[in-house]
């Protein structure tokens, strides 16, 4: 209890300062973030910090107040490094701006000290449509975490020296709805209570720290995660509620904290020897102490970070809708929404992007050629219908080899969309003639368009290996690889090297013409300092490869062959790859992100083979299908959009990120693929 000033098993107690605990600690070469610093217990945090040595980023809502309060520490402390940057934890959108300020910066991070938050705040929704005191205390900190948590990991990595992130809950987590957090619930006005809501928010903070300790032990990453309550203090917190604000202000200078001790546990947390190596704990008083019951429930934390990955990454929880839908994610975009429109406003100038796969004719003709048949496998009772009640499946098998990067269109819209943007575009191509008609349409277009073709046959290893070794020697930089060539359902048949047709187009020369450029994408990422980016396109039929999901041992079984499986193994293959980039980047500390997508499907001439399907298709198929502008969106959102920065290892549909199978969330299958993959493409 506060009047008694009792000192705990680490020698402080409630009446404890943040000078005191800090006393003697040498914070030299630390960087911190302090949310909410621009007042109150996050000001005087930023303070001791920088008194001890941290270079201190001061993340506020209003960055003249912020910058008061660095003019004043700086009166103080004259050597001080301090920086103030604009954040609002009520706008996803500002979270996100900050994040990638931050990262573009290139500093290090070795604190993140999550203390802004609003308390007992009548109901109100956030920017972004939640619930204010939880999208506010809890989702903007999440967001903001998982948006800086790789440059934490680097800097841990790279500094040898234990990365903490402090999250501020409060006694109040104790207090909340009956469930904890109300899932189903958390924008229902009529059930609303300002201070339980405020309950949620503190639970939901402690249950953040909780499952982060969980996820970075099980990376082995050198980085805790610990919340604490700060006691309570005599600040503006209870704003909302005048007659407990007039009561707190009379007796408060005698039961109270004063700013210096309340920010006290903040500094012990963060930069006290007696902490390291302590993650997944609740602090009070400068001591560790029991949260609640609610607080420690395992399986209430992962659901809580699923809930919230839901909130904050577009669509992650659910598959992707049927086209004929367009429902917005949170992305802002939808399945009905183009490549134009997903990348409006971005300027693409002085990037470079190599495109496989061009479709030969002229654009004109674009919206009425193949797409993926595969998208029929997600639903299932149509899938049924046309499958099985219409289609020779013998037939169907040996009459449509469909080579789906030269007859899909998404390869040209997306290298006339990454032109238009002004990205330098390399239009990698099997027929050379053909990928120049394309250039020429392009450039009738866009006259200021930077379009260059290049020869590459995904058949053969030696082409690619050609083209690479062309690409090298070029000189040219790369900042954006789109792996977006592929055929889809052929009959058996073997490529030039020998290995399944469909694995080998769709995957293994992808997987061997990213390694051959590997090093030129690190260099271009190094020295231009923006991230690069290596976009697989996938399918949704990576649901439905063999049993096992790769055939390993029987790669080029004959007898066992069936053309959708096989399809569908290679889908997931180059699924796998984007995974296994994105875990092997995150290692090597790199500025690359790899991720793989679904383009949807889309509406062509799909069945002509089949009168019976084709009028189907031809008299629903509008509904149902993407025109070609809609398919290329989610490559060029992925590519592009500056809402996919630092995003890595996901899986997107609809511009928007989704749920891949268990399969392809198997990160033991990525590294035994990646394993097998070298050999077979080994010179």
């Amino acid at each position: 209890m506060w009047p008694f000033g009792w000192k705990g098993p680490s020698g402080f107690s409630p009446r404890s300062t943040a000078e005191h605990v800090t006393q003697g600690i040498d914070a030299t070469g630390l960087t911190a973030i302090v949310t909410g610093a621009s007042s109150g217990i996050g000001a005087e945090t930023t303070r001791v910090l920088a008194l001890r040595g941290a270079h201190v980023v001061m993340a506020v809502r209003n960055v003249e107040s912020g910058r008061k309060v660095k003019d004043e520490i700086l009166k103080a402390i004259p050597t001080a490094k301090i920086d103030v940057m604009q954040l609002d934890l009520n706008s996803m959108e500002s979270v996100r701006k900050f994040a990638s300020e931050f990262i573009s910066l290139s500093l290090p991070l070795n604190l993140l000290i999550n203390n802004a938050g609003i308390m007992a705040a009548p109901f109100m929704l956030s920017q972004d449509n939640i619930e204010m005191q939880f999208a506010t205390n809890h989702v903007g900190h999440f967001l903001l975490t998982d948006l800086v948590l790789d440059t934490m990991k680097k800097t841990a990595h790279e500094s040898d020296r234990e990365g903490r992130i402090v999250i501020l809950s409060s006694e109040a987590h104790r207090f909340t709805y009956s469930e904890g957090i109300r899932f189903d619930k958390i924008n229902d006005e009529s059930g609303y209570n300002s201070i339980w809501a405020y309950g949620q928010s503190k639970l939901a903070n402690v249950l953040h720290a909780n499952e982060l300790t969980r996820r970075l032990k099980e990376e082995g990453v050198n980085i805790t995660a610990n919340s604490l309550h700060p006691g309570a203090i005599m600040t503006n917190l209870l704003r909302f509620h005048s007659v407990i604000n007039s009561v707190v202000t009379m007796v408060g200078r005698f039961v109270l904290k004063n700013v210096q001790q309340g920010a006290a546990t903040t500094c012990y947390v963060a930069l006290h020897p007696q902490v390291k190596g302590v993650s997944g704990e609740y602090f009070m008083d400068s001591n560790l102490s029991k949260a609640s019951s609610l607080a420690k429930d395992v399986g209430l934390a992962k659901k809580l970070w699923d809930f919230s990955l839901s909130l904050t990454n577009p669509k992650y929880s659910e598959p992707a809708t049927m086209g004929f839908f367009g429902k917005k994610g949170s992305s802002g975009f939808s399945s009905s929404s183009t490549a134009e429109e997903v990348t409006e406003g971005i300027d693409g100038s002085g990037l470079t992007a190599i495109v496989t796969g061009m479709f030969f004719l002229a654009l004109s003709v674009l919206r009425h050629l193949y797409a993926p048949f595969m998208l029929f496998f997600e639903f299932k009772s149509l899938a049924s219908v046309l499958c099985c009640n219409f289609v020779d499946q013998d037939k169907w098998q040996s009459q449509w080899p469909v080579v789906v990067g030269a007859s899909s269109g998404i390869g040209t819209e997306t290298a006339r969309v990454l032109a238009l943007r002004g990205v330098h575009v390399v239009m990698a191509v099997r027929n050379v003639d053909s990928g120049n008609k394309v250039r020429e349409e392009i450039l009738k277009e866009i006259p200021s368009a930077k379009v260059e073709v290049m020869e590459l046959d995904l058949s053969s290893m030696s082409s690619v290996r050609e083209f690479a070794s062309k690409y090298n020697s070029s000189g040219f930089p790369l900042n954006i690889l789109i792996n977006n060539a592929g055929i889809m359902a052929s009959p058996y048949m073997l490529s030039k090297d020998n290995i399944e047709l469909q694995f080998a187009t769709n995957y293994l020369s992808h997987f061997l013409l990213t390694n051959l450029l590997l090093d030129n994408l690190k260099n271009t990422a190094r020295e231009s300092n923006r991230e690069g980016r290596i976009v697989n396109l996938s399918s949704s039929a990576h649901r439905h490869p063999f049993p096992g999901g790769i055939r390993f041992d029987t790669i080029n079984d004959e007898a066992g062959y069936g053309s959708i499986k096989a399809y569908g193994q290679s889908k997931l293959a180059t699924l796998l790859h984007a995974n296994e980039l994105a875990r092997r980047f995150k290692e090597e500390g790199l500025n690359i992100t790899a991720n793989s997508l679904h383009p949807g499907g889309i509406h062509t001439n799909l069945f002509r083979y089949h009168t019976l399907l084709s009028g189907f298709a031809n008299t629903v198929g509008r509904f149902m299908f993407k025109t070609v502008p809609q398919g290329a969106a989610t490559t060029c959102y992925v590519a592009l959009h500056p809402q996919v920065n630092g995003v890595s290892g996901k899986y997107f549909e609809d511009c928007n990120i989704s749920k891949s199978s268990a399969y392809g969330q198997d990160a033991e299958l990525a590294k035994k693929l990646w394993e097998f993959s070298l050999p077979m493409t080994s010179s």
